[in-house]
């Protein structure tokens, strides 16, 4: 059963050699239908209600409120979304607000010692992180908080928060597959709770990482203007890494979707949204560094700064 007002009907077959066949039916009297239960999900049965071969999508749902003791019942329709078969449509499409989580405030008692009132100033300092922390576009989305059903406008709203403050249209009709595009937010905690230095720590940590497979240790000379790799044989240690790190070189992740839980969301809200497959590497660079020569790819490509300058 699915759907808010789900029912079945059950029909029940009586038979009685005794009663003689009626002359106006077709079927004889023991094959003939003689009763129809319909039961709802809250157990209620209605006798004698005719079998409405309805859609699903066209139930009704039932919503029962109360205003002044008097108790009022309203049908609305629900209605099904289709899939967007243009691909310039879903840019047209109205994006769906963010809704904030709302963090509750209570006011604790007055102490008299000195200790406690040092503790809750502790406590008032932390909360404030939290605040600064969920203030960040991507928490409510990050933390499952975004009411919206359909998997193509879900991922219509979180490429949006990406290229934010461009409108869809505008993108869809300057922007995409035509120039390139720049966006300084001048925000350094916009993408805070997506992924992190620390994450990539602990997936070594971990997790079984090979040289070449899942990870790769660059270099870029400017001696020589080639690019050079330092990748070790066997599984990428915690250790190694960072040393290498700390030498100069640039740790880049290979589908980090495969170890990390938010961007495996991101990647696929962005499938259901462009229709495609998507896929993602993580590059973390030293101060003064450069891991790649310079190049152009052949594929559409939206960089996310997470930490640092570049």
């Amino acid at each position: 059963m699915s759907g808010p007002m789900s029912a079945f009907a059950r029909y029940s077959q009586e038979e009685n050699s005794s009663s003689p066949p009626q002359t106006n039916s077709v079927l004889p009297a023991s094959r003939k239908r003689k009763r129809v239960s319909v039961i709802n999900t809250n157990g209620h049965s209605k006798e004698n209600q005719p079998n409405k071969n309805r859609s699903k999508s066209l139930q009704p749902l039932i919503a029962i409120s109360e205003t002044n003791g008097q108790t009022h019942r309203i049908e609305q329709p629900q209605n099904t979304i289709k899939k967007l078969k243009n691909f310039e449509k879903k840019f047209l499409s109205p994006a769906y607000p963010t809704p904030y989580p709302q963090r509750q405030v209570i006011v604790s008692e007055s102490h008299q010692s000195s200790s406690d009132n040092s503790d809750e100033m502790e406590e008032d300092e932390d909360d404030d992180e939290d605040v600064e922390e969920d203030q960040s576009p991507l928490s409510a989305w990050l933390h499952d908080h975004v009411p919206i059903d359909d998997s193509t406008l879900l991922g219509q709203h979180v490429f949006s928060l990406l290229i934010d403050p461009i409108p869809l249209k505008q993108f869809a009709k300057r922007t995409w597959q035509k120039e390139a595009l720049h966006i300084s937010r001048k925000q350094s905690t916009y993408y805070n709770g997506l992924f992190s230095t620390s994450d990539i720590d602990d997936i070594l940590r971990e997790n079984i990482l090979e040289y070449g497979d899942n990870v790769d240790l660059t270099f870029y000379n400017p001696l020589t203007s080639k690019k050079e790799r330092h990748n070790p044989a066997g599984r990428a240690r915690p250790a190694v890494v960072w040393d290498s790190y700390n030498e100069g070189c640039s740790v880049r992740i290979l589908n980090p979707h495969t170890y990390s839980k938010n961007i495996w969301k991101l990647l696929s809200c962005l499938q259901e949204f462009f229709g495609s497959l998507v896929g993602a590497n993580t590059y973390l660079t030293p101060p003064g560094s450069q891991g790649f020569a310079p190049h152009y790819d052949d594929i559409d490509a939206f960089i996310l700064q997470l930490e640092g300058k570049k």
